[in-house]
């Protein structure tokens, strides 16, 4: 394998495992944000549908009997009857399952569902922040029958307790817990195409800025690769002049052995005149 594909194979896993991680994390918060909105919206909802359920049942049911919530004769089925179809009528159109009304000692005073007046949930920690001021919502998903012998479908409900001040008996007011089972499967359903328009743009962004990484990295190699060239080229320049230096200099010392050899040569001959002529 070449130098080349070595490096773009290390930059490039490098940078996707850093993009997982950064682009990973990323939608996950972008993710959970948008899920946290879009059930903060739903919450505002259930709270606005149970103040304003107050409202009209007080101020147009209510009153004109000379009656308030906690005088109201639910144990007359006459009564609750007519009170459960004012609510259930006002309720069309909230895509609301189901509206519990409990009074401050964590009895179920009133409830769409008649099988739930009278229960008591003294340790319901929700129900007791809502008497306490704050309202809490948690996520429930329900199953329910589907169209055919055997099938099931998932419907997730938004449950919220919502603490409600209501008009008193001595003409003050008091406070109530209204739990509101509020249909959410549509927002769901927003939610679950939110997670995907994020998965999507994440793996669209992810492969665009692996592409241009790869670009970069490939570009960066040919002048890497380039300067290592000339590097070679320049020394394989230096060792030829080397080399040639070496010739030369290799040349100059047998050219002045030799002359050393004539000069001791000339040297002996002159020496061998001298002693003839002697």
């Amino acid at each position: 394998m070449t130098p080349k594909l070595k490096i773009s194979r290390f930059v490039v896993l490098n940078f996707i495992l850093l993009e997982i991680i950064i682009v990973g994390v990323g939608g996950v918060i972008a993710y959970r944000l948008g899920r946290n909105h879009l059930i903060g919206v739903a919450e505002q909802n259930s709270i606005a549908v149970a103040n304003h359920l107050a409202r009209v049942v007080d101020e147009f049911y209510l009153r004109s009997w000379d009656l308030t919530f906690e005088t109201f004769p639910y144990d007359n089925p006459l009564a609750h009857n007519e009170l459960r179809g004012i609510i259930l009528n006002f309720l069309k159109g909230f895509k609301v399952e189901k509206v519990n009304v409990f009074e401050n000692h964590y009895r179920v005073i009133f409830s769409t569902d008649s099988s739930l007046i009278g229960r008591e949930s003294p340790d319901n920690s929700k129900l007791l922040s809502a008497l306490a001021g704050h309202a809490v919502s948690s996520l429930e998903r329900k199953r329910d029958p589907g169209d055919f012998p055997g099938q099931f479908k998932d419907r997730d409900f938004l449950e919220t307790y919502i603490p409600v001040s209501v008009r008193s008996k001595d003409g003050g007011y008091v406070r109530m817990a209204f739990e509101v089972y509020l249909d959410v499967s549509e927002t769901h359903v927003k939610v679950q195409a939110l997670r995907n328009v994020i998965l999507a743009s994440s793996v669209f962004t992810g492969i665009a800025l692996v592409i241009v990484v790869l670009l970069i990295s490939r570009k960066a190699e040919r002048m890497v690769i380039a300067e290592n060239r000339q590097r070679v080229q320049l020394a394989e320049q230096i060792q030829r002049q080397n080399e040639h230096l070496e010739e030369i200099v290799e040349q100059r010392t047998r050219q002045l052995r030799e002359t050393q050899a004539e000069l001791v040569q000339v040297e002996k001959m002159a020496a061998t005149g001298r002693l003839a002529a002697g």
